[in-house]
C-alpha cells in the first residue's frame, strides 16, 4: 500500500474542501436547475476515478517493470490504448442499447443519426476532443508510472483551477458570471494544498538523498585515497628501480 504522512493528509483534505467550496457556488446560482442533484452526480465520478487510478498504478507497476515476463516493454501509449479500447467498447454498447432509437425507445432517433445531422464544426469538435482526451489519458498513465496514486489524484484536483479560470473568462461576457468570494477561497485552498503537498514531497526526497550522500562520499574518498597511494608507491618503486 501507499502511505502518506500527516502533512500530506491535511493537504488532501484541503483539496477536497476547496472542491466543495467551488461546488457550493454552483448550488447558490439561481439560474441553474437542480444544482444539488448535478453536484451529487458529479461527485460520483471522482470516487470511481480514485479506484481507476489505483488499479492503473498497479498495472503500470506490474507491466512496466523490467523483470516481468515481457521485459517491461509495455509503454504508456500501449497501456492507454488498451484501456480506451475497452472503455469505448462498453460505451458504444450502452449507447446502442439505450439510445438506439425505435418505437419503444425514449429517443425516436438513434444516436448515430443525430450525430450525422450535426454541423461539420460540431463533428470536428467531437473528434478533436477525443484526441485531446487520448493525450490526457496517456499523460495520466505515464504519471501513474512515475509517481504514486495519491499524487495523481491530487493533480486531478488541481486541474479544476484552469477549467474554472477558463469558465470565468469565457462565461463572463455571455452569461454575466460573477466570481464570488467562495470561489476564490476554494481556488486558494486547492492551489495552496497542492503547493504544500509538492513541497512536503520535495523535502522528504531531499532528506533521503542527503542521508545517502555521506556514505557514498566516504566510499569514493576511500577509493580515491587507495588509488593515489597505490600510484605513489608504484612511482617510488619505479624510481628506486
Amino acid at each position: 500500500g501507499e502511505l502518506i504522512n500527516g502533512v500530506e493528509g491535511l493537504c488532501l483534505i484541503g483539496c477536497v474542501a476547496g472542491t466543495l467550496v467551488l461546488g457550493w457556488q454552483v448550488s447558490e446560482d439561481q439560474t441553474i436547475t437542480a444544482p444539488l442533484y448535478a453536484i451529487l452526480i458529479n461527485l460520483i465520478s471522482p470516487m470511481l476515478l480514485g479506484l481507476c487510478i489505483s488499479t492503473l498504478r498497479l498495472a503500470c507497476v506490474e507491466l512496466m517493470r523490467p523483470d516481468n515476463r515481457v521485459g517491461g516493454t509495455v509503454s504508456s501509449v500501449e497501456l492507454t490504448s488498451i484501456k480506451l479500447l475497452m472503455s469505448s467498447s462498453v460505451a458504444l454498447i450502452l449507447a446502442c442499447f439505450l439510445e438506439g432509437g425505435g418505437e419503444h425507445s425514449r429517443h425516436k432517433e438513434s444516436w448515430w443519426v443525430a450525430f450525422f445531422n450535426l454541423p461539420n464544426s460540431t463533428k470536428l469538435g467531437v473528434i478533436g476532443g477525443a484526441i485531446l482526451i487520448a493525450v490526457f489519458q496517456a499523460n495520466c498513465t505515464f504519471l501513474c508510472f512515475l509517481t504514486n496514486a495519491v499524487t495523481v489524484g491530487l493533480v486531478g484536483q488541481v486541474k479544476i483551477i484552469p477549467q474554472w479560470m477558463t469558465a470565468v473568462v469565457f462565461s463572463t461576457k455571455v452569461t454575466n458570471f460573477i466570481v464570488k468570494p467562495t470561489a476564490v477561497v476554494g481556488a486558494f485552498l486547492i492551489c495552496g494544498s497542492a503547493a504544500v503537498f509538492a513541497f512536503s514531497n520535495w523535502m522528504q526526497w531531499r532528506t533521503e538523498e542527503e542521508e545517502k550522500v555521506p556514505d557514498g562520499s566516504i566510499m569514493l574518498l576511500e577509493v580515491s585515497d587507495d588509488t593515489n597511494s597505490t600510484g605513489v608507491h608504484s612511482g617510488n618503486n619505479n624510481i628506486h628501480a
